[in-house]
């Protein structure tokens, strides 16, 4: 809670930040992990894409492409009916964040592991 209170501030300080949105995001997304309620694993699930879809409206990082095909690699996780098209969506987005990352000349090997991942 109190991780996200502070970045919930830096939000309020900097509210044009895409690195604010990118670490909220992840906060978020990290706490759905110890969750036990499907319900509100999923909704944390989402409101952590709301985070990372708004950091991408301020600038494309491939940080933010790359956390957004974990987010629908999750929901292929709690969401069997819908995996294939979860799956799908996450290999876009990695895709994308690869493709942003040589653009930026950003490459890393946790990306690249991270893309291979949404390739099988």
């Amino acid at each position: 809670e109190r991780r996200i209170t502070r970045q919930e501030a830096l939000l309020r300080v900097e509210p044009e930040s895409p690195l604010a949105y990118l670490s909220l995001g992840s906060v978020v997304l990290e706490q759905n992990t110890s969750e036990p309620d499907p319900a509100r694993r999923r909704a944390l699930i989402e409101e952590a894409r709301g985070y990372f879809l708004r950091g991408i409206e301020l600038e494309r990082q491939p940080r933010l492409l790359a956390n957004l095909a974990l987010v629908e690699g999750t929901l292929a996780e709690i969401d069997p009916a819908g995996a294939a098209e979860h799956r799908a969506r996450a290999l876009e987005w990695s895709t994308a964040a690869m493709r942003r990352a040589e653009e930026l000349d950003l490459v890393e090997i946790e990306l690249r592991l991270n893309h291979a991942t949404h390739l099988f």
